[in-house]
């Protein structure tokens, strides 16, 4: 989606409705999109995929600490599609993050359809991404 100042617009409404409607329906406190979530999301081409704004950001809002959710807690899925096994090993968990995300990818993030397809809960999911970016941090604060 080219974003001219409509579809930004669009966009931005959009999603700060379906922030509301997710953070009431499960319970979640108010959340708000910083300025840097926003130019991010305008940036992002969805092909005109409400499907995917809306679990990027369900997504985000189940990552994100605070009431605010930033850029970081916006994970846009990479472009390829294709799913196949590395010739390097890997462990359970890795081979089972990503067949999950392969399927977050092909179902445009929409957690909802991949929980049914793979027969796993929304919540594991949920939990798998979490642990995945904790992770990551941790990584990464290793290096400061």
């Amino acid at each position: 989606m080219n974003t001219n100042s409509s579809d930004g617009i669009n966009i931005l409404l959009l999603s700060m409705d379906f922030i509301k409607g997710f953070s009431k329906k499960n319970s979640f406190e108010k959340k708000i999109l910083s300025k840097s979530a926003k130019k991010k999301l305008l940036a992002y081409p969805f092909s005109e995929n409400i499907n995917e704004l809306k679990s990027i950001l369900e997504r985000a809002i189940v990552l994100s600490d605070g009431n605010i959710i930033s850029d970081v807690d916006l994970e846009f899925m990479p472009t390829s599609s294709c799913l196949s096994f590395p010739n390097e090993e890997m462990t359970f968990e890795e081979y089972k993050s990503t067949i999950i995300h392969h399927y977050l990818k092909k179902y445009d993030n929409d957690i909802q359809i991949v929980s049914s397809k793979l027969d796993i809960g929304k919540s594991t999911i949920y939990r798998m991404l979490k642990s995945e970016k904790e992770r990551s941090e941790r990584d990464l604060s290793w290096f400061e």
